[in-house]
């Protein structure tokens, strides 16, 4: 088609200059297309080995898990206000041990470690 439009703004004027124009405008239109061309030529050819990727599909599913499920209703850039405890609450915390080393730590209260 790009040759076709060539020749009808190459024919449809007497000037030069304006021809100069349309050929050089063609000539650089015509390279643009030579060059989407062969990317998607490209994609095409490496698409499928992207899609059948277990590490890209897995990264898809967990994505797609995600749409629609915000948290907030509305999208704020404020800082969110800390949630302190209210004043003479008591607080239970817990780190990682094992259950019959929590059952120890209750029974017979915490003894720290002497090599930190």
């Amino acid at each position: 088609w790009r040759l076709v439009w060539l020749v009808l703004d190459v024919t449809s004027t007497k000037d030069v200059n304006f021809r100069r124009f349309a050929v050089g405008h063609h000539v650089a239109r015509a390279g643009a297309d030579v060059v989407a061309i062969t990317c998607l030529l490209v994609l095409l050819v490496v698409a499928p080995y992207r899609l059948l990727n277990r590490d890209f599909r897995s990264r898809l599913i967990a994505g797609l898990a995600h749409v629609g499920k915000s948290a907030n209703r509305q999208l704020s850039f404020r800082r969110p206000t800390p949630r302190v405890p209210v004043e003479g609450t008591k607080i239970s915390a817990f780190h990682g041990t094992t259950a019959a080393a929590a059952r120890a730590i209750e029974s017979g209260g915490f003894i720290p470690s002497k090599s930190g």
